[in-house]
């Protein structure tokens, strides 16, 4: 919905996958087509080379990582690709908007896996506490985009809780 939301804004939209296949790229819509698919696996050896080229090349107004492995239980048994994907790619992003002084505005989805269930629910004060290794990359990640804030760089983080 996001994608659509910006088109309709005339955004110029562009989107990650880690396929150029059409059989792997099904899910996107007729009314997606304008959006410039660019081949990344955040996983890859290369993903820090792509991402980084790509933003420099594109100097972006807006960033929005919502890219994530998101199956929990899956997690576990693939800490690296979590940490690689969750939090390396948000790490790349941000310093290279930093080290090329660009003004690119960066939203990062985090989530309530970040946080351990409290009594009467999780707020906004309450501490960061991970159950598993996605809460925890989750973790890291808005540590990382708490530093590149107080650097001066233009990010914020949203603990998101559906998904």
């Amino acid at each position: 919905y996001l994608a659509q939301f910006l088109l309709k804004k005339e955004y110029k939209v562009f989107g990650l996958t880690r396929s150029s296949t059409a059989k792997e790229l099904w899910l996107i819509s007729k009314d997606l087509e304008s959006v410039d698919l660019v081949k990344c696996d955040l996983g890859a050896d290369n993903a820090d080379k792509v991402l980084s080229d790509l933003i420099k090349k594109e100097d972006f107004d807006e960033l929005y990582h919502l890219a994530a492995v998101t199956f929990v239980p899956d997690a576990a048994s693939s800490a690296n690709a979590v940490m690689r994907v969750n939090t390396n790619s948000i790490q790349t992003i941000l310093d290279c908007i930093y080290s090329n002084g660009l003004k690119t505005k960066v939203f990062y989805a985090s989530s309530a896996e970040a946080y351990a269930p409290e009594e009467g629910g999780v707020t906004e004060n309450s501490v960061p506490k991970a159950s598993s290794v996605y809460g925890l990359s989750k973790i890291l990640g808005q540590n990382i985009v708490d530093f590149y804030k107080a650097k001066g760089v233009f990010c914020c983080y949203g603990v998101l809780f559906n998904h």
